[in-house]
């Protein structure tokens, strides 16, 4: 809220979306306007792209889709050319996908993370427990003579237990310019503290095809692949007022602390909404995901 409500101006406001009005309802009978719009996002995934891309990382791509677009970019630079390997050029042959749906499957391939935030396009790794952006969630139980307390005013927490009964993932690639095909699976026998076959179910086996990638590629892509679904295990769900969090974003890591169980770790946002109305107020639901200490990543 401006200080003056009565006399302020946008630059006394704090900015949560920049982007295009997609549709107006005008409804004369209620005397309302009701405006549907997206992010700048929307200008890639309105924009086709049928272009070969050759001999470009994947971080040259994202930064020639942002300038066409009038976006900034926060780029982390990539190593080795994207696409398929052929004798001379590295090529990706797009087919008419979308140029948000090309940037997503770039940085899949290097496990990035990407969004659009204001007038920016962000292309780079995700955070780990090293980032120093943080948004604590505390939990204090109480007794027969004191309530429990909390900075949340909702705060709920699940486990899937079929991550954690072990699955693995399989590679597959038949790299042309070697003339090779390898094979890849992880978790190899050492893993984490919870290694494939010692759960009492067989463990989950989630196969891919990836063509043209080099042996050491391969184990990169199986791991990262790994990585990213034993991150499914533990959720946890958030809704509490969002007055004093305008900051939060998804590159924020969330540390729990106070339940005395093994939710009590650190959580990566996997969505943020913020929402107003004049029952609720201001509130904001956040949930977020990671695996649980019992199963650890492959590195």
């Amino acid at each position: 809220m401006p200080v003056d409500p009565n006399n302020f101006s946008s630059t006394d406001l704090d900015s949560l979306i920049t982007g295009n009005v997609d549709q107006l309802e005008y409804n004369p009978a209620a005397r309302t306007l009701t405006i549907s719009g997206r992010d700048l996002t929307s200008l890639l995934i309105d924009s086709k792209t049928a272009e070969k891309w050759n001999n470009q990382t994947a971080s040259q791509i994202v930064q020639t889709i942002a300038a066409r677009h009038g976006l900034q970019a926060n780029v982390t630079d990539t190593t080795g050319l994207a696409g398929g390997f052929y004798q001379i050029d590295h090529a990706i042959p797009t087919q008419g996908q979308t140029e948000w749906d090309l940037v997503c499957w770039l940085a899949q391939q290097v496990g990035f993370v990407v969004y659009v935030d204001t007038n920016t396009l962000y292309f780079n790794p995700p955070p780990d427990q090293t980032q120093e952006q943080t948004f604590p969630l505390v939990w204090t139980d109480g007794d027969s003579q004191t309530p429990f307390s909390s900075n949340t005013a909702a705060l709920s927490f699940s486990r899937t237990l079929t991550v954690g009964k072990t699955l693995t993932v399989t590679v597959r690639s038949w790299n042309q310019q070697q003339r090779k095909g390898f094979s890849v699976s992880y978790p190899s026998s050492t893993g984490g503290k919870i290694r494939p076959g010692s759960a009492t179910s067989p463990a989950q086996n989630f196969s891919y095809v990836i063509g043209n990638l080099t042996k050491d590629q391969t184990q990169a892509r199986a791991a990262a692949i790994y990585n990213e679904m034993i991150k499914n295990e533990m959720r946890i769900s958030v809704d509490m007022p969002a007055a004093k969090v305008v900051d939060l974003d998804v590159m924020h890591r969330i540390p729990v602390t106070g339940t005395g169980t093994s939710y009590d770790q650190t959580y990566y946002p996997e969505t943020i909404t913020r929402r107003m109305s004049f029952d609720e107020g201001y509130r904001m639901t956040i949930t977020a995901r990671n695996h649980s200490d019992e199963v650890a990543p492959v590195l």
